[in-house]
């Protein structure tokens, strides 16, 4: 019996590896086959018939990579020679332009665009910088003489509260203290170690919009931005809105425009609201009162955007009646009182840092209490030569002279309204803000506003203004009882 032939196919890669419906990239790369250097028609005949339609079908979609790389480096050279002969001809064309007047003069123009444009960026940076730094740990003056500062820790650490809010925090805020209590120290004091302040004082016979701005700019370090020569081309013939040096627009606006954004940059950059401090807004309200209002009104809108906060320091009197009285105090948040030194605090500042003795330290407590301003220019005194009697006569004239600037000091003038408010404190010590109103009437915030009595804002009582205003207005009643 003839044994039966089995057909023997030879061991060969499995069609589906040829399969149009795989990626090649998804099998393998051509290289892998064994007969990847043979041409494909002989690679097709040596290949069985069952296995010929998919050989096709799979390598229709190839192609020879020496082939392949030969032609995209033909391209390659192509390119790169069209590419040297543009720029052959574009510099024979600049050649030939720059050796007339025409072709010499658009040179000029565009080497001079071009440094301006690098000079605006690098001015523009710089100033960017600077403006930064004004918000940077610091920026705050610190006190000059540390001599006459008494730490208060008390004070202090309500101080750093108010100038280091929340970052949800929504009001501005005030701290209120008479001439000589020492405010602006401990403000600059606590101020000079924290970062996010923008501290502006209002200086004497600087309460104008144009004074009060450029102290402001001086605070901030702000320069008026370097703009392109196009720019201001454009902005002289009414074109462009860019600023100029004629620009009509208010300079308090552009400040505080720039303050606005650089706040904004550090509420993003520290995740807390920085802080702008007006110191001495006393000046504002006797001056410019316009302009306090103006302040005022920008403070609230800043707290209602959580841009930034405003804390006002200022003296009693006008200040706090005017700031109180408008609707913008809705948004008054904290309102510190800074007041005199205890007498423990005033005793041991004379005798320990200005080296008085205790028995004299006691007869200056007793003229001038804890006022620390008092009390530095009561020892300034005495050490120029003069004694005790002719400093205490000196205070007093200056306390007169309050009263007569008031026109107080006649008792014709003075019994009607201050002389039953003055007996009052005068035997109480304080008296009550509905009293001190019902007694004046009208004439009770120009009482508060003269430096003869005053009022802590929301608090309920009023004092004498200083120790030295309490003497004399007491020697001016018992004239007035005599």
């Amino acid at each position: 019996m003839m044994a039966s032939r089995v057909a023997r196919i030879p061991h060969y890669t499995s069609p589906y590896l040829f399969s149009p419906r795989i990626s090649p990239t998804l099998r393998f790369h051509p290289h892998q086959l064994p007969a990847f250097h043979v041409p494909l028609p002989q690679f097709q005949s040596s290949v069985p018939n069952y296995f010929r339609q998919g050989t096709q079908r799979g390598f229709s979609m190839w192609e020879s990579p020496a082939w392949s790389r030969s032609s995209g480096h033909i391209h390659w050279q192509n390119f790169l020679k069209k590419c040297q002969k543009s720029h052959k001809w574009f510099s024979e064309k600049i050649k030939a332009l720059l050796q007339t007047n025409f072709g010499l003069g658009l040179a000029t123009i565009f080497a001079g665009s071009v440094s301006n444009v690098v000079y605006t960026q690098y001015t523009n940076r710089i100033r960017e910088i600077k403006l930064q730094s004004a918000l940077a740990m610091g920026a705050v003056p610190d006190i000059e003489r540390k001599v006459n500062f008494v730490e208060r820790l008390g004070a202090t650490k309500a101080i750093e509260s108010i100038l280091k809010p929340h970052i949800d925090y929504e009001h501005y805020n005030m701290i209120v203290g008479n001439h000589g209590t020492g405010k602006t120290t401990l403000v600059r004091h606590v101020g000079h170690k924290l970062d996010g302040i923008l501290y502006v004082s209002i200086r004497p016979n600087c309460a104008s919009d144009k004074s009060f701005a450029e102290e402001m700019a001086k605070a901030f370090h702000w320069t008026s931005p370097t703009h392109f020569w196009l720019d201001r081309l454009l902005a002289y013939w009414g074109i462009s809105t860019a600023a100029t040096a004629d620009d009509t627009r208010a300079l308090l606006d552009r400040v505080f425009n720039e303050f606005h954004n650089q706040a904004k940059l550090f509420k993003i950059k520290n995740g807390r609201t920085p802080v702008l401090v007006l110191d001495n807004v006393n000046r504002l309200a006797q001056d410019n009162p316009k302009l306090l209002n103006v302040l005022q009104d920008m403070a609230k809108d800043a707290a209602d955007d959580g841009t930034y906060i405003t804390v006002f320091v200022t003296s009693e009197g006008k200040a706090p009646i005017q700031m109180l009285s408008r609707s913008s105090s809705s948004r008054l948040g904290k309102v510190m009182e800074i007041g005199d030194l205890n007498h423990e605090e005033a005793i041991d500042f004379l005798c320990n840092k200005r080296g008085i003795s205790k028995s004299t330290s006691q007869e200056i407590y007793g003229l001038v209490g804890g006022r620390l301003g008092l009390l530095g220019s009561t020892i300034n005194e005495l050490h120029s030569g003069q004694n005790f009697t002719d400093v205490r006569t000196l205070l007093l004239t200056d306390a007169k002279k309050v009263l007569r600037n008031a026109g107080m000091d006649q008792k014709a003038q003075f019994e009607p309204i201050a002389k039953p408010i003055a007996q009052f404190i005068l035997k109480h010590g304080r008296i009550s803000l509905d009293d001190f109103y019902k007694i004046a009437g009208a004439q009770g915030d120009k009482l508060l506003s003269i430096d003869v009595f005053t009022n802590v804002p929301r608090t309920e009582w009023v004092f004498f203004d200083t120790r030295p205003m309490e003497i004399a207005v007491g020697a001016l009643v018992g004239e007035a009882a005599g």
